[in-house]
């Protein structure tokens, strides 16, 4: 069995992962959307095997309140990688004082499952959210 390292979170770590590329089709887009993660607080990535299989992080918003973000590549994530991010997100939260980080994903699904793994709860669910108008789930996860 191979083990999760945490690394040092690079903006082109983020180049093929599915959900990434759905959205934005040109590599320098992604590369963008991940130095603009890396400016907005501490961010890491999780690599097996070489591989970068997760990345993620925490926006500070303002004293004691972040978002959490995260992108994982398909296939590779399971819960030995998530019970390391589990843990890391723990101690960037201790770390960095947040009193409170929460995040945003699609209602249900592999996401209800992950976010409850990684000790978030449900707060709501917010209809026709963003530029996109579909619902979204609220999660918070409180110290």
């Amino acid at each position: 069995m191979s083990e999760c390292s945490v690394i040092d979170f690079d903006p082109e770590h983020l180049i093929g992962f599915d959900d990434m590329e759905e959205k934005y089709t040109k590599r320098v887009d992604v590369v963008k959307i991940g130095e603009f993660h890396k400016k907005q607080g501490p961010s890491y990535s999780y690599e097996v095997n070489g591989i970068i299989v997760m990345c993620g992080g925490i926006h500070r918003y303002w004293e004691g309140m972040g978002e959490a973000w995260m992108c994982i590549r398909n296939n590779y994530a399971g819960p030995s990688v998530l019970k390391v991010a589990r843990d890391h997100l723990t101690f960037m939260i201790n770390k960095n004082n947040f009193n409170r980080v929460q995040a945003i994903t699609i209602p249900g699904g592999k996401w209800a499952r992950t976010m409850k793994f990684l000790g978030f709860n449900l707060e709501t669910y917010m209809r026709k959210f963003g530029p996109e108008g579909i619902d979204k789930a609220l999660w918070s996860r409180i110290k």
